[in-house]
């Protein structure tokens, strides 16, 4: 009779039948999930305990919590954690191998240690400084990390991180809290990263220049309508344009055979992100007097650090901060008249500058340890998001100096972006898996004269 007594206290203790609903506490939430469930069916585990609230899971989107998205959904969530915008995969390869931190662009690190790749290992592990400015510069929008504006893993996507709201098709406007960058994204809306030097925000504190977005943008489509689930989460086929647009013969520019040779966003593109550089500097003292009218970098933690006068930065991978802030500048930041290349099936493709870096480094003494150390220039072809019904005019790519690859040469020569795009070819996969590479001598000769409509 007194185990059966102590029984009954322990579950009015701890599973109380007079418990109150969870919004009793937690006000400003409210379920609103596509299916109707209740607060338990995602946050709570019976049987286990997370650390600070017995059986709750806090995020049930967080990657790394014990049951991901209640259990529903396993399948795609093992894809999510595997994918580009989890792992980084792309993005740390290629830095890596631009600074000389591995000998190809082959996938071996990502932002945690999981489909087979091995968690990119930090500064103080590895020496190399390429390391400590992607943990500190480059790796704060992927999904296992949380910023202020959005949650974690599945919930950047599909959750208001202030409602709390679901969102069960991603909205632009969300696709964009994370690709708000000179990168692909932001060009759809028509948006174009203004440069750091405060001269720029005298009038406003827009951070972009507003060009001509994507005509898809203007008709009303939002990024989910070609960038479906199966491409985002689970990495599988692309839409193309032929898929909604049929190639018409009788347009005068497709008549031309010599034009079965081209992307459709080689003509349709009228502008792209051509970012030349970067330089980038690593301060272990950092001098706040003379970056103070540059710190508008697209990096939150730039003026509160200025503010505070400190000298270490937020390492995104583990979550501390750690000594040395790093800075950005740019060569030269361009849009008009797109550089063209050539991808792997041969196609004429627009280039985009992907980067050529110059690295600085002083320790805390103030002693330069690496002076402007140009880095492996890359350019890769990539998809502009600027599409626009008509096509650009014949003569903004033959004998087009800056299309060709040759640089700017009205009214000004710039010698190093000449470099830049003409380089001994370096076949490296681009954001998107292909190869691309510049447009080669004899090409170039083809397509030397200029040609009106």
């Amino acid at each position: 009779m007194k185990r059966l007594f102590v029984v009954f206290l322990f579950c009015l203790l701890f599973f109380p039948v007079w418990a109150k609903p969870c919004n009793t506490c937690h006000k400003d939430y409210s379920v609103s999930h596509p299916v109707k469930l209740n607060c338990t069916q995602c946050h709570v585990i019976l049987k286990k305990v997370e650390e600070g609230h017995p059986n709750v899971v806090k995020d049930p989107g967080d990657l790394k919590a014990k049951v991901v998205c209640g259990g529903c959904h396993k399948e795609i969530v093992g894809y999510v954690k595997s994918s580009v915008m989890a792992t980084a995969v792309r993005e740390i390869a290629y830095t890596r191998f631009e600074w000389g931190a591995q000998n190809t662009p082959d996938f071996i690190y990502a932002t945690e240690a999981v489909a087979g790749y091995k968690k990119i290992p930090s500064f103080e592990s590895s020496g190399m400084l390429v390391d400590d400015f992607l943990r500190k510069k480059c790796l704060r929008c992927h999904l296992f990390v949380e910023t202020k504006n959005r949650a974690k893993g599945c919930g950047a996507c599909h959750m208001n991180k202030k409602s709390h709201a679901f969102i069960k098709r991603p909205t632009t406007k969300k696709c964009l809290s994370c690709h708000k960058f000179n990168r692909v994204g932001q060009d759809f809306v028509g948006l174009f990263e203004r440069d750091y030097n405060d001269v720029y925000y005298f009038f406003s504190q827009d951070h972009y220049h507003h060009l001509l977005p994507d005509i898809h943008y203007e008709k009303g489509f939002s990024c989910v309508d070609c960038h479906s689930a199966q491409e985002i989460m689970m990495g599988k086929t692309k839409i193309k344009c032929v898929d909604c647009h049929k190639y018409k013969r009788n347009n005068k520019a497709h008549k031309i055979k010599a034009h079965d040779k081209l992307r459709c966003s080689a003509c349709h593109s009228l502008w792209s992100f051509q970012d030349y550089g970067p330089y980038v500097i690593r301060e272990d003292n950092p001098d706040w007097i003379k970056w103070g009218h540059l710190l508008n970098q697209f990096d939150p933690q730039l003026k509160k650090l200025a503010k505070r006068g400190e000298d270490s930065m937020m390492d995104w991978i583990d979550g501390k901060k750690k000594k040395g802030v790093w800075f950005i500048g740019w060569y030269i930041r361009l849009w008009e008249t797109p550089p063209l290349g050539v991808d792997e099936n041969k196609k004429v493709c627009v280039l985009r500058p992907d980067y050529a870096f110059y690295v600085s480094y002083t320790d805390e003494a103030g002693r330069v340890v690496i002076d402007n150390k140009k880095m492996i220039p890359v350019v890769n072809c990539y998809t502009p998001h600027t599409i626009r019904k008509g096509a650009r005019a014949c003569y903004s790519c033959h004998g087009n100096f800056k299309a060709l690859g040759l640089g700017l040469v009205h009214g000004f020569s710039l010698k190093k972006i000449e470099n830049l795009l003409n380089i001994n070819i370096v076949e490296i996969r681009n954001y998107f898996g292909i190869l691309g590479r510049p447009l080669d001598n004899a090409t170039i000769k083809k397509l030397f004269r200029r040609v009106d409509p």
